[in-house]
């Protein structure tokens, strides 16, 4: 029998400017498919950046450590640069570890 739930189950960590470290899943498939449709993107319109903080908040809030964040503290606590580079390195860890 192949057991799903005994699949490696990698999760992303990221430590933040407060020092917590998040353990991260890895995102659904709709979550990495929003994340992936940014590349596509060719202005920063403020649509754009509601859309960028919106996956950041729901990926950061389906954390393992059980910490829950608005999107308000997700805005506050990363500048438009550092949240690009934060989804970017989330997906290069997604599609890592799909290519084991």
């Amino acid at each position: 029998m192949f057991d799903l739930g005994k699949l490696q189950q990698e999760n992303y960590k990221i430590k933040l400017l407060d020092g917590t470290i998040l353990e991260i899943p890895k995102p659904s498939q709709l979550l990495l498919r929003k994340m992936v449709s940014l590349e596509n993107v060719e202005n920063v319109g403020e649509v754009i950046l509601k859309e960028i903080y919106t996956l950041l908040y729901e990926m950061f809030n389906t954390n393992k450590n059980g910490i829950k964040y608005t999107l308000e503290d997700i805005e506050k606590m990363l500048d438009l640069s550092t949240a690009l580079i934060v989804i970017k390195d989330y997906i290069n860890f997604s599609f890592n570890i799909l290519g084991e």
